[in-house]
């Protein structure tokens, strides 16, 4: 699971919920399916580019419908459409939360960004342990207006019957609406905030590594452990939002416990 800012997403559970309803299993039992929930808790920068953490809830939720899945990570929502046990696809829905009241009173200070819904569609593929995406999604209720582009890469080790560690290398692409709405200072943001104005453009901006141990110990229950680093780069990297009152260096850490039926 790559690094975002969690936190409850009303709107994600809801639909997630009523998806897992409709493919519930009085609805699948011809097909073999499997149901996983998780909650725990974490902790996560304030904002995209803080130096400053908060405790943030940890969710999960996922049903395999034969070779097809329905699954939930935090606010992203994904469902394999694709009945092949290699390559994976479908549609992609993430909201994404709105930057206000944050602790750092110069960015505080900017004008408030938007929560944002996110649709598009990913492709990848898991073979022997190994795993890969690409997500492209674009944001369709004027909240950046823009597009992301995310790269992931990993692989998944059983070291014990009971015991996986996966780890994924990303990349996250971002045009110039997103950039400019978290990262760009206009004149009145200037004035407003005592930081410099800042054109931001687009570009990668971050790559990261994310490390989940899975422990299952016995009748359907588990242990999830998950820690993150994300670097910002290039124009996230050297926005005062982040140069001078924030950090390049993002990491996140959580624990959840999980049950599968």
């Amino acid at each position: 699971m790559s690094y975002v800012t969690w936190r409850t997403a009303h709107g994600c559970v809801g639909s997630a919920a009523a998806l897992l309803i409709v493919l519930s299993p009085a609805c699948v039992s011809a097909v073999e399916w499997d149901l996983s929930l998780g909650a725990g808790v974490g902790i996560a920068p304030d904002y995209e580019g803080s130096d400053e953490y908060e405790a943030v809830p940890v969710l999960s939720a996922r049903l395999d419908y034969g070779e097809r899945f329905l699954e939930l990570r935090n606010t992203a929502l994904r469902a394999n459409i694709l009945a092949n046990g290699i390559i994976h696809a479908g549609p992609v829905i993430n909201y994404r939360f709105e930057r206000d009241d944050v602790d750092e009173d110069a960015v505080d200070d900017l004008d408030d960004v938007d929560d944002a819904i996110e649709l598009g569609g990913f492709v990848g593929f898991s073979y022997q342990g190994w795993l890969g995406s690409i997500t492209a999604t674009q944001d369709v209720s004027d909240g950046h207006d823009g597009y992301l582009i995310a790269l992931k890469a990993g692989y998944r080790a059983k070291v014990l019957p009971s015991l996986a560690v996966t780890t994924i290398a990303s990349g996250t692409y971002a045009d110039d609406d997103y950039m400019d709405t978290y990262f760009g200072i206009d004149a009145g943001d200037a004035a407003a905030s005592g930081l410099d104005e800042f054109d931001a453009d687009e570009g990668f901006k971050d790559v990261g590594l994310t490390l989940n141990i899975d422990y299952e110990y016995g009748a359907g229950w588990g242990v999830t452990g998950i820690v993150a680093y994300t670097r910002l780069l290039d124009d996230a990297e050297d926005s005062p939002v982040v140069d001078d009152v924030g950090d390049e260096n993002q990491l996140f850490g959580g624990v959840a416990l999980t049950y599968s039926f």
